[in-house]
């Protein structure tokens, strides 16, 4: 059996980490490099150079093939690492330049952006430069050195549209807009003449982009216009002025014009309603509402939230002249409970009031409320002052009622007051309010 021959072998990092010394003659070698070392029994591995074999200036037959240049082995020309890659070093492919041509660019301390500023060039720049002029004549330029000086310092965004904005100005810029007025508060001295309007429409006025066609003599109107007064089209369709009326008038048409009339007339007819009088209750015996005159005929009183101090019956009794009267009274009235289809009628035949509301509890939550209506009040002939009653209230048992009735007073003279009371006690709280009706 032949002798088999073993070199000491390990990988190229355990052989730094343990760094043993090699006997003389003795090889090393690194498995995954492929490197072989001879120690010299001295120096420990990483002392050692890496063994080469063979000439130093070997002869070569064939194709040779180049070592793969990668991140672990690098390129070195003389000791230098190789930096380009293979596509800049594939430049050179085909250049005819000397060494001596070459090595003018050894010291040279240009970017390749500067040396690409030689692109193009045709022919020497030094002899370009000392025949190109120095004077600016030569440029048609015929501005001074002073006045190109000028634009010294003017910002670099600055357009020539910008620049040519002052064309054309004969004078210090600032000086005239100093000299103009400001466009917020602007005071003003001696005499100011507005625009002239002409009638043909040439120059006409304008208000947010609007023509007004009004003349003068219409704007004029608002001029020191009054209090109270009222502008409108007049039969000709001018502007004119309606001054303010009188106390208590009101403003009327008849279809065609307007005019202030009187309040209490209906602005110029019967039928208005007008308010005349409130009274509040605050514990009183009786409400009496005496604003009646010959100016109405008819009267309406609207009470509200009306409350009893104790059960009792509500009534009303009417005055003429000077005296309430306390008989003479007729009437008729249906409390039908909204719990039932039954009815209590109430009637009086020659009382001393009327009654509208039945056995109504005091102090309910929602109070009392009626409407009542007086009529013939100016006519002074007996059993013409009539009254219609329309009501809403809750009886001692808190069971809701709607009242409706008629009644009449056999008395004479004319209608002058009316009194909402109740059959016991004080009426605690509620608000009164009459209206009249005009006569004419």
């Amino acid at each position: 059996m032949a002798d088999v021959i073993q070199i000491r072998r390990d990988t190229a990092a355990l052989w730094t980490t343990i760094n043993p010394i090699l006997a003389e003659g003795e090889f090393g070698y690194e498995r995954d490099t492929g490197k072989l070392k001879m120690g010299d029994g001295t120096s420990t591995w990483t002392a050692l150079d890496y063994t080469t074999f063979g000439s130093s200036s070997p002869t070569f037959t064939g194709t040779l093939t180049a070592p793969t240049i990668n991140a672990s082995t690098a390129l070195q020309i003389g000791g230098t690492a190789v930096t380009s890659t293979a596509a800049e070093l594939n430049i050179l492919d085909g250049v005819t330049s000397t060494a001596a041509e070459l090595n003018k660019l050894d010291g040279v301390t240009a970017t390749t952006a500067e040396l690409n500023y030689v692109d193009g060039v045709t022919s020497a720049i030094q002899t370009q430069i000392d025949n190109a002029s120095t004077s600016l004549t030569d440029l048609g330029v015929t501005s001074t050195a002073a006045e190109l000086n000028a634009l010294d310092g003017i910002p670099a965004g600055l357009t020539a549209t910008e620049l040519g904005y002052v064309d054309g100005v004969t004078s210090a810029i600032q000086t005239q807009i100093d000299a103009k007025a400001p466009t917020a508060n602007p005071t003003f001295t001696g005499t100011l003449e507005a625009p002239v309007i002409h009638a043909n429409g040439a120059t006409a006025l304008k208000i947010d982009g609007v023509t007004v066609t009004s003349n003068a003599g219409e704007i004029n109107k608002l001029d020191a216009l009054s209090r109270g007064s009222i502008l409108y089209g007049n039969a000709s369709g001018a502007t004119t002025v309606l001054t303010k009326g009188t106390s208590d008038q009101v403003l009327t048409s008849d279809g065609t014009d307007i005019a202030w009339a009187a309040a209490g007339g209906g602005g110029g007819g019967g039928g208005a309603w007008t308010y005349l009088e409130t009274v509040t209750a605050d514990d009183d015996a009786t409400i009496d509402l005496t604003d009646f005159s010959s100016t109405y005929d008819n009267y309406a009183l609207i009470c509200c939230g009306i409350q009893t101090e104790s059960n009792s019956d509500l009534q009303i009794r009417l005055r003429t002249a000077t005296n309430w009267q306390t008989g003479g009274y007729y009437s008729h009235c249906n409390m039908g409970a909204s719990n039932s289809s039954n009815y209590n009628g109430r009637y009086v035949n020659n009382g001393s009031a009327i009654e509208i509301g039945n056995n109504v509890r005091a102090y309910a939550e929602t109070g009392a409320d009626f409407t009542i209506m007086l009529y013939g009040a100016t006519v002074g002939v007996i059993y013409e002052k009539r009254i219609s009653i329309l009501g809403s209230y809750s009886d001692t048992s808190s069971v809701h009622h709607e009242s409706v009735g008629m009644g009449r007073l056999a008395a004479n003279g004319s209608l002058t007051g009316c009194r909402i009371m109740a059959s016991t006690g004080d009426i605690a709280e509620g608000v009164f309010r009459l209206y009249g009706i005009a006569n004419s």
